[in-house]
């Protein structure tokens, strides 16, 4: 279910992508890049075995984790 809801936002975010740089063509050449790393990801997860693509699921979530804790941390020290 995670593979379907991932290849979901990409598809999303390139759409988003797509009205961006019809708006803005200046864009152009970071929403591309933007793009192809966005395919490139998603591939590497579709196609990728279940043990390393789990692997990855918990290197990120714990590395979500992390940052929100020094998120709140320099918040509530008054850096931020």
């Amino acid at each position: 279910m995670i593979r379907e809801i991932l290849l979901g936002a990409g598809i999303t975010y390139l759409i988003i992508l797509a009205i961006q740089v019809i708006q803005r063509p200046s864009v152009a050449t970071g929403a591309l890049a933007a793009g192809s790393v966005i395919m490139i990801a998603a591939g590497i997860y579709w196609y990728g075995s279940h043990e390393g693509v789990h692997k990855w699921e918990i290197i990120m979530l714990w590395s979500a984790i992390f940052l929100f804790v020094i998120y709140g941390i320099l918040k509530f020290s008054g850096v931020l």
